[in-house]
C-alpha cells in the first residue's frame, strides 16, 4: 500500500514538472521567439466595427407605386490599408491601371483634383465679371443653339495612349439620372459604334425607348437640350478637348480658349468672385476675403446678426447691437436704442432672438437705423470681423442661402481666405511632405508663386515616380492618392472612388487589377427614384452628413457615420430615422495607422422601415405634366395637348415659367398631389451632387423675385397674393356677420373714395356695368363693386345699405377658421413651410417699406443728376432715408419729397422710359399712400389684395374646409411605415380636424353654389360630366422682369369636385400666368384623372369673349366689340386712366396705382 502510494506520489510530481515545462515554453514562444508580434497587437492593435451600411426603406405612393428604393449599384472602393502594403511600383501599376480603366470608358472621378486638364478659360479675366455666364455653361448654350449635341456626343478620341467616346459619358450621365441604356460603345477607324445589349428591351422601354430605334438617336433625344447633363459630360476633360475642336472648327470660340493645365483652385476662385459680384459690386478680384465677407453681412444678412444673440461657455450674452450701442456711446454719439433678448427663443446653434428698439421716438427701423449710424462711424465692419461675431455672421449667411466660401477661423482677418486657396495649400504641404530633399515650406512657397501649372504638375510626378506616365495619367493616380490621404487613421474602411459604373467595366477592373491590390468592385446600395422628377419637391433629396447642426444631430446624438448619406430635405429627411435602417457591423482589429489585420465578427444590416405616402403617383404625374404643358403652352403661344383635350392660348405670357397644384381630400385631409415646376431629379444627390450639377440647380446671387427656383417648392414655401380667390374667405365674413346672400346691389362701375377711384374690373376693361348683384352673381361674376359695397356697409353711389359692413376684424376672423394664419401641418421640416400672411394695420407699414426699398435699390441711381456721383454707402443712406418716409407719410407731401430729392442730387420729376410716373410722384403715391390705414385698405382686402399673402397649401386647405362641412383638417402626406421585410404596420396615420364653428352650416353652401356659377360660365369646365365649383383670381405686381419688362399677373384657380358631395379640393396657381382662365385646362386635368372621366374638350374655336364670360359673367362686349350695357357718362376720365395719362396722377391716384393691381 505505502509503494502504490509513493508511485502516484511521483506521477504527481513528473505531471506537475511536465506542466511547467509546457508552460516555459509557452512563455518562452510568447515571450521570447514571437515577442515582437504580440508587443505589436497589445501596444499598436484595438477592436474596431466596420459598418455595412444598410439598405434604405422604400418610399410608396398610396396605393403601393414605388416613388423611392435602394438598388444594387456597382462602385469602385479602396481599401487604404492593403493599397499601402505593396510595394510602390505595384501600387503605381495597379492604380494606373485603374486610371487607364475608368478613363476610356468615359467615368468621371477626377474634376476635384486640383490640377484640371484641357479647362474652358475666358481669354480676358474681366470677361467673368462681364459676360453673363461661366466658360462652361457658354460652352453648353453654344451647342445647343447651333444644333451641335448631336456631333458632340457622337465625338471621339483616339492616339497611342487612350481611346474614348463622348457618348461613354454621356450614358453614366444619364443612368445617373435613371435613365439607364443598356449599350455596348466602341470606334473604328475613328467612327463610333454602338449597340444595345442583349435583353434590354424593358429597360429601354421603362425610359421611353424602344429597342428597334437607332441607339445614337436613344441617346441624343435622351440628353436633349438639357444642359444639366451637358455640364455633367463636360466634367470629363477628353469630353472637353472634343468639345472644344468642335466649336473651333466651326468657328464659335469667340471669347472661349482651352488652357491645357490649370489649378483648380484658380479656376474656382474667380468664377466665385465674379458671381459674387453680381450681387456685391464692391467684391472684385482685388478685395480681400474679409472685406468681401463684410460687404457680404452688411448687404445681406446684418439685420440678422444685430437681432441675435449667443452664450458663450462662461455663460455671458455675445449680443452684437449692444456691442455697437456701446462703441457709439464711446465715440460720443447718442444711440437711441434699448435691446432686449427673448430667451425662449434659442435655436439649435444655441442662439437667441434680440428686440431693438428705439429708447424715444424716431422714425424708420431701429435695426436699419443702428446698422446705418453703425457704419457712418466705422463700427460696423470693425463688428462683423470680429472674433465673437464672425461666426454668428457666418451662420446669417447660411441661413439666406449664401455660401461665399470665405474661411475665417483665423484671428486676425488679414489671414481670411477663401477655401479654395486654404485647399491649395493643403494640397502642396502634403506633397511638400514626400520631398525628401527639399525643405518643406521652401517646396509650398515655390509651388504658390508657380505660374504655369504644367510645372507644378512635373514636379508631383517627380515625387511621386511616376515621370512615366502620361498627364492623363498621373492626374488620375494623384487623385487616388489624394483621397486616399483625406482617409486618414482609417484604412479599415473603404473609399468610394465612383459610383453606377458598368458592368463592363467592372469586368475590365477584375481581369486587369488584382483584388489584393485593394482596389475592388462592390455592389453597394444607393438611392433610386425611377420616377425621376416625380414628385420630388416632396420626396426631397439626400446627401452626405455636412453641416454642424447635422454632424451634432445625427453623428453626435444618433451614432451615424460622419460620412454616412442622409435625407437632407422633405420626407426623406423627415423620416431619416424610419427609413435608414440598421447598418451590419464587422468587428476588426486594426494597427496603429488604422490597417486591417483580422476579422473578429461579422452582424448582417437590416432593412429600413417603407413609408407609404397618400400621394396617388397617376395624379401626382398628371398635375406635374398639366402644369408644366400649360406652363409652356401659355409662355411659347402653342397648344398644350393631354389625354382629355387641347388648350390653345390666345394670348401669350412668355415670363410663365413657374407654378404649384394642390389635389387634397377634403374629408381627411391627405394631400393627394403637390406639384412645383420647375423641379429637380433627385437622383442627381444620390451619391453625392457634382458641382457642376448642383450650380445648375441654383439662380444668380441677384435675381429677381420671380425668377423660376428649381429648389423652391411654391406649394408651401411661396405666399402670394390671393387674387378674388379670396372672395370666398369675405363672403363668409359677411355672412357671418349677417349678410343676405339674395339682397342685391346696383353695379355703377367704380367707387370714389375722396380722389381715389376703385373700379370693378369689368368696367376697367371694357367700361360695363354688371347691374344688379347678389352674393352668388358677384363671386360668379367676380364683381368688386359688390365686395367694396360690404367693406362700406353702403353702395355710396346710391346711398342703399346691403345689410352688414365688414371690419378687418371680422376678415381676420374668417380667415383664422379657415387656418390661413398657420400652417398646413404636412410632415415636411425643411425647407420649413410658409405660414403666410392676414392682414394687419401694423404689417402694412413694414411690407410698403419692404416693397419702396426694393424699388428704390433699383431705380434710385437712375434719377441720378448728371453732375452728381454718389459712392455705394452713400446710395444705402439715401435709400434708408427715403424708406422713413412710410413711418410719418402724412408729413410727406409731393413737393417735399421733390424739395428732398433735388437736394439728394437726384432729378425728381423726369420719367424714365417705360415708367408711368417719375421718382417722386412713383415714391409717393404708388408707395406712402399705402402706408397709411383707411377705409381703401378694406377695398383692397376684400377682393384678396393688399397684405393678403397665402401659399397654395393653405388656399386649398381654405377651399376643403369651405366645401368639406366646415371641418378644418391637419394636412398630412404620410398614411402609414411598415416593416420592409415582413409588411408588418408600425405606424397608422390618424388624421386630425376639428369642426369650425359657424352662426349656419348654410353659409357654406351659399359658397358653393357661387364657386358652381363660376365653373358653369366656364367653357372648358362646363362641358366636364360632373359639377365642380371654382374659384378664380388674377393678381398684378409691381415689379420687372430681367429685360426691363413689367411683371405679368399671377393667375389663381382654387376649386372642389364634384359639387354634391365634394371628394377633392384643388388650388393652382401660375407665376405670370396672365389670366385665371389659363388655369382651366389643369383644373380639367385634374378633375377628369381623378374621376376617370371620358372626357376630351378642345377651344380652339374660342374667341376673347369666352375668356370674358369665365371672368366677368354674361355681361360682356359681343363678338365685334359693342358694349351690351350703357356706359357711364365719365368714360373719357377712365379712358385716360386706362391709358395712363399722368398729368393729374395726384387726383386721379386710384387702387391701381399700389403694389397690388387689379383682380378678377
Amino acid at each position: 500500500m505505502r509503494k502504490q502510494k509513493e508511485r502516484r506520489l511521483i506521477l504527481i510530481q513528473v505531471l506537475v514538472v511536465l506542466a511547467l515545462a509546457v508552460i516555459i515554453a509557452r512563455l518562452h514562444t510568447v515571450m521570447i521567439s514571437q515577442g515582437d508580434y504580440y508587443r505589436d497587437l497589445s501596444d499598436n492593435r484595438k477592436v474596431k466595427e466596420v459598418d455595412e451600411i444598410a439598405s434604405r426603406g422604400n418610399i410608396y405612393d398610396r396605393n403601393g407605386k414605388i416613388l423611392a428604393t435602394s438598388i444594387p449599384a456597382f462602385a469602385v472602393q479602396i481599401y487604404k490599408d492593403q493599397l499601402q502594403e505593396l510595394e510602390e511600383e505595384d501600387r503605381i501599376e495597379s492604380i494606373s491601371k485603374l486610371v487607364d480603366i475608368l478613363e476610356e470608358d468615359g467615368v468621371n472621378y477626377s474634376d476635384d483634383f486640383t490640377i484640371k486638364l484641357n479647362s474652358f478659360a475666358y481669354n480676358r479675366e474681366e470677361d467673368y465679371f462681364i459676360l453673363g455666364q461661366m466658360p462652361n455653361e457658354l460652352v453648353v448654350s453654344t451647342i445647343i443653339d447651333n444644333d451641335l449635341v448631336y456631333e458632340f456626343l457622337t465625338s471621339t478620341l483616339k492616339d497611342e495612349n487612350i481611346e474614348y467616346e463622348t457618348i461613354k459619358t454621356a450614358l453614366l450621365a444619364l443612368k445617373k439620372r435613371g435613365i439607364d441604356i443598356p449599350s455596348h460603345v466602341s470606334q473604328a477607324d475613328g467612327k463610333l459604334k454602338i449597340s444595345f445589349k442583349e435583353n434590354s428591351e424593358e429597360k429601354l422601354k421603362s425610359s421611353g425607348f424602344n429597342i428597334n430605334e437607332n441607339p445614337i438617336d436613344v441617346v441624343v433625344r435622351a440628353v436633349g437640350n438639357d444642359k444639366s447633363v451637358l455640364l455633367s459630360i463636360l466634367e470629363n476633360s477628353n469630353a472637353r478637348k472634343l468639345a472644344y475642336n468642335i466649336l473651333k472648327d466651326k468657328g464659335l470660340l469667340g471669347s472661349l480658349n482651352l488652357k491645357p493645365y490649370v489649378i483648380k483652385a484658380d479656376e474656382d476662385l474667380i468664377e466665385k468672385k465674379a458671381k459674387l459680384s453680381k450681387a456685391y459690386p464692391n467684391i472684385n478680384l482685388e478685395s480681400s476675403p474679409a472685406d468681401d465677407f463684410y460687404e457680404i453681412v452688411k448687404s445681406s444678412t446684418i439685420k440678422d446678426v444685430l437681432t441675435q444673440a449667443s452664450v458663450k461657455d462662461d455663460g455671458a450674452y455675445v449680443i452684437p447691437a449692444d456691442i455697437l450701442i456701446q462703441e457709439l456711446e464711446n465715440e460720443g454719439v447718442y444711440a437711441n436704442f434699448d435691446t432686449e433678448v427673448i430667451t425662449e427663443t434659442e435655436d439649435d446653434r444655441n442662439l437667441y432672438k434680440v428686440n431693438i428698439k428705439f429708447r424715444n421716438a424716431q422714425a424708420g427701423s431701429p435695426v436699419d437705423e443702428l446698422a446705418r449710424l453703425a457704419d457712418e462711424h466705422g463700427l460696423l465692419k470693425p463688428l462683423i470681423l470680429s472674433e465673437d461675431i464672425k461666426y454668428m455672421a457666418q451662420n446669417a449667411n447660411t441661413k439666406n442661402n449664401i455660401y461665399p466660401n470665405i474661411d475665417v477661423t483665423e484671428e486676425d482677418p488679414e489671414d481670411w481666405d477663401y477655401t479654395f486657396n486654404i485647399e491649395k495649400e493643403n494640397f502642396y504641404s502634403y506633397y511638400a511632405g514626400k520631398d525628401k530633399i527639399n525643405p518643406k515650406k521652401k517646396v509650398v512657397e515655390i509651388l504658390n508663386k508657380e505660374k504655369d501649372p504644367k510645372e507644378v504638375l512635373n514636379y508631383l510626378k517627380k515625387i511621386n515616380n511616376i515621370e512615366d506616365c502620361t498627364d492623363l495619367e498621373a492626374v488620375g493616380i494623384l487623385t487616388i492618392d489624394n483621397k486616399v490621404n483625406r482617409q486618414g487613421n482609417f484604412g479599415y474602411r473603404p473609399i468610394s472612388l465612383v459610383y453606377n459604373i458598368e458592368e463592363s467595366t467592372v469586368l475590365k477592373i477584375e481581369e486587369n487589377i488584382k483584388t489584393t491590390s485593394g482596389i475592388v468592385v462592390n455592389t453597394i446600395p444607393i438611392r433610386s427614384y425611377p420616377n425621376r422628377y416625380l414628385a420630388s419637391h416632396i420626396l426631397g433629396y439626400m446627401g452626405p452628413i455636412a453641416t454642424e447642426e447635422e454632424v451634432d444631430k445625427y453623428v453626435k446624438k444618433r451614432d451615424y457615420l460622419r460620412d454616412e448619406i442622409i435625407g437632407k430635405t422633405g420626407i426623406e429627411e423627415s423620416y431619416q430615422d424610419n427609413l435608414k435602417g440598421k447598418n451590419g457591423k464587422s468587428l476588426v482589429t486594426v494597427d496603429s495607422a488604422g490597417n486591417r489585420k483580422q476579422t473578429i465578427s461579422q452582424t448582417p444590416s437590416e432593412p429600413g422601415d417603407d413609408l407609404y405616402l397618400s400621394i396617388d403617383a397617376d395624379l401626382q404625374e398628371m398635375a406635374e405634366k398639366s402644369l408644366a404643358g400649360v406652363l409652356k403652352a401659355i409662355r411659347e403661344g402653342t397648344d398644350y395637348k393631354s389625354e382629355y383635350g387641347v388648350y390653345r392660348p390666345l394670348r401669350q405670357a412668355a415670363y410663365a415659367q413657374s407654378g404649384a397644384v394642390v389635389v387634397s381630400d377634403v374629408k381627411t385631409g391627405q394631400v393627394l398631389a403637390m406639384a412645383s415646376v420647375p423641379d429637380y431629379d433627385p437622383n442627381l444627390f444620390s451619391t453625392g451632387i457634382s458641382q457642376s450639377d448642383w450650380e445648375s440647380l441654383q439662380v444668380p446671387e441677384d435675381s429677381g423675385p420671380l425668377v423660376p427656383r428649381p429648389m423652391l417648392n411654391i406649394a408651401s414655401q411661396t405666399a402670394v397674393v390671393p387674387g378674388s380667390t379670396f372672395k370666398l374667405i369675405t363672403a363668409l365674413a359677411a355672412l357671418e356677420n349677417g349678410l343676405d346672400p339674395q339682397a342685391v346691389i346696383t353695379d355703377y362701375g367704380y367707387i370714389e373714395i375722396g380722389n381715389r377711384r376703385f373700379n370693378n374690373l369689368a368696367w376697367t376693361e371694357y367700361g360695363i356695368t354688371q347691374g344688379e348683384e347678389n352674393l352668388y352673381d358677384a363671386i360668379r361674376d367676380s364683381n368688386n363693386f359688390y365686395f367694396y359695397v360690404l367693406a362700406l356697409g353702403e353702395n355710396p353711389r346710391d346711398g342703399k345699405s346691403i345689410g352688414t359692413k365688414l371690419e378687418l376684424n371680422d376678415i381676420r376672423i374668417a380667415a383664422e377658421k379657415l387656418g390661413l394664419d398657420q400652417v398646413t401641418g404636412i410632415e415636411i421640416n425643411i425647407p420649413k413651410e410658409s405660414s403666410g400672411n392676414i392682414p394687419s394695420i401694423n404689417k402694412k407699414i413694414q411690407i410698403t417699406k419692404t416693397m419702396l426699398k426694393t424699388y428704390l435699390e433699383e431705380n434710385l441711381p437712375l434719377h441720378l443728376k448728371d453732375e452728381v456721383k454718389k459712392s455705394r454707402s452713400e446710395f444705402e443712406n439715401d435709400v434708408l432715408d427715403i424708406v422713413n418716409f412710410a413711418d410719418n407719410p402724412k408729413e410727406w407731401n409731393r413737393n417735399k419729397i421733390i424739395e428732398f430729392l433735388d437736394e439728394r442730387g437726384y432729378d425728381p420729376e423726369i420719367i424714365l422710359e417705360g415708367d408711368r410716373a417719375g421718382l417722386a410722384d412713383t415714391i409717393k403715391y404708388t408707395y406712402l399712400n399705402q402706408a397709411e390705414w383707411d377705409i381703401t385698405d378694406m377695398l383692397n382686402i376684400v377682393i384678396g389684395q393688399g397684405q393678403n399673402a397665402y401659399t397654395p397649401l393653405q388656399m386649398n386647405r381654405a377651399i376643403a374646409t369651405l366645401t368639406n362641412g366646415g371641418y378644418l383638417n391637419k394636412f398630412t402626406l404620410v398614411d402609414k411605415v411598415t416593416n420592409h421585410e415582413s409588411g408588418e404596420v408600425l405606424f397608422n396615420n390618424v388624421t386630425e380636424g376639428k369642426r369650425i364653428d359657424l352662426k349656419d352650416r348654410k353659409y357654406l353652401e351659399d359658397i358653393k353654389y357661387g364657386a358652381l356659377l363660376v365653373a358653369q360660365n366656364n367653357k372648358i369646365l362646363s362641358e366636364l360630366p360632373v359639377e365642380i365649383g371654382i374659384k378664380t383670381g388674377t393678381a398684378e405686381v409691381e415689379g420687372k422682369n430681367a429685360d426691363g419688362v413689367g411683371y405679368d399677373s399671377y393667375a389663381w384657380m382654387v376649386g372642389f369636385a364634384p359639387y354634391d358631395d365634394p371628394e377633392i379640393a384643388i388650388s393652382v396657381i401660375l407665376t405670370q400666368g396672365d389670366t385665371s382662365y389659363n388655369v382651366s385646362p389643369i383644373m380639367r386635368d385634374i378633375v377628369a384623372k381623378y374621376f376617370d372621366l371620358n372626357v376630351y374638350s378642345s377651344n380652339e374655336n374660342d374667341s376673347p369673349s369666352d375668356i370674358d364670360t369665365a371672368q366677368f359673367g354674361d355681361t360682356v362686349p359681343d363678338q365685334d366689340g359693342d358694349i351690351v350695357e350703357n356706359l357711364d357718362n365719365n368714360i373719357t376720365d377712365i379712358t385716360n386712366e386706362i391709358n395712363g395719362n399722368n398729368e393729374n396722377i395726384e387726383n386721379n391716384d386710384d387702387n391701381q396705382g399700389g403694389i397690388w393691381k387689379h383682380t378678377l
